[in-house]
């Protein structure tokens, strides 16, 4: 008894793409999938360009062929940046604040 429920309900819902309903079902459940697929996109992307750690994007990210693509996902410029950090001389290269 307890088998034949699950089967019973797959059989029905297998047949609901033969009827209009069923093509209604299968169209919002596509555009679902496809809303939640660009939704983990944009979120994989803020982590990646925005959120992720300096030191855990230079040990990815530090050679120059992959610098150049995380530069070209993320639109940042300074891949020279990831490769070897810039160094900065005091006090002409530092912010007034730093001074």
């Amino acid at each position: 008894m307890t088998r034949t429920i699950p089967i019973i309900l797959a059989l029905l819902l297998g047949a609901c793409g033969f009827t209009p309903q069923g093509n209604v079902v299968r169209s919002a459940v596509l555009q679902g999938i496809q809303k939640a697929g660009e939704a983990g996109l944009e979120n994989a992307e803020k982590f990646m360009c925005e959120l992720a750690p300096i030191g855990a994007v230079k040990r990815r990210y530090g050679t120059a062929e992959a610098a150049e693509a995380y530069k070209t996902l993320c639109e940042r410029g300074g891949v020279e940046n990831i490769i070897a950090p810039k160094m900065l001389s005091f006090p002409s290269d530092f912010p007034e604040v730093l001074r």
